[in-house]
């Protein structure tokens, strides 16, 4: 069990231009379009995806945005 965590929590982050590209493919916007500030670095990485502290651009609210 203690293995297969490690799976979960250390995983290196990937570029944040590849993160970017994912996020343009999914949704047709790009990150700018649609957010007013993201972090510069994901905040944390797992097994599937890695999460940036970002806020939207409409209304201000503070995310997890999950690529």
């Amino acid at each position: 069990m203690e293995e297969l965590q490690k799976l979960c929590d250390e995983v290196p982050v990937f570029p944040n231009n590849v993160a970017f590209k994912i996020f343009e493919d999914e949704l047709g916007y790009s990150v700018n379009d649609i957010l007013m500030d993201i972090s510069e670095e994901p905040i944390a990485a797992a097994s599937i995806g890695q999460v940036y502290k970002a806020k939207l651009k409409d209304t201000g609210e503070d995310i997890a945005l999950k690529i």
